[in-house]
């Protein structure tokens, strides 16, 4: 019983997986087993490890990983939430591409659900819309200020 759910749910991630990867403009190919060994093909056809990749590219395996799983979270354990926080997302290892890709990600689910997204990044509130909520630390007190964009 165990081994036919877990490959009945592992086509269902590897797939996931795949849908992300290809979102944000990966350069490889990611695939689990039933042992939850993984496989990684690079843009050149041969297998390789997770650490050959840069720290960019490990952060994009990792955030089509994280994403994939939420979405097995929702289709198979029928569980859906209306809000999603997420705390420096694109503070490290991703270029400009990169945070474009995972911000266009965002987009899409903010469609259904309300996204935080917590970033040190100064440079976003360029390319989101939405409310924008800026926290500054000046002498042990924290102000904020708040800033409405049009939604793009």
């Amino acid at each position: 019983v165990k081994s036919y759910i877990i490959k009945k749910m592992l086509d269902l991630l590897n797939s996931k997986i795949d849908k992300y990867l290809l979102q944000l403009d990966a350069n490889c190919k990611l695939t689990f087993d039933e042992y939850f060994e993984e496989k990684i093909i690079n843009e050149k056809g041969f297998e390789c490890s997770y650490f050959n990749f840069s720290s960019g590219e490990r952060r994009t395996i990792d955030i089509s990983v994280m994403f994939a799983f939420m979405e097995i979270q929702k289709i198979l354990g029928k569980f859906e939430t209306n809000v999603e926080f997420y705390d420096e997302l694109i503070d490290s290892s991703l270029d400009e591409r990169g945070v474009n890709c995972v911000l266009e990600i965002l987009k899409e689910r903010s469609t259904q659900k309300g996204i935080y997204l917590i970033t040190h990044r100064k440079e976003i509130d360029s390319i989101v819309s939405g409310e924008i909520i800026w926290l500054r630390k000046e002498n042990g007190l924290t102000s904020r200020t708040i800033l409405t964009k049009n939604n793009k």
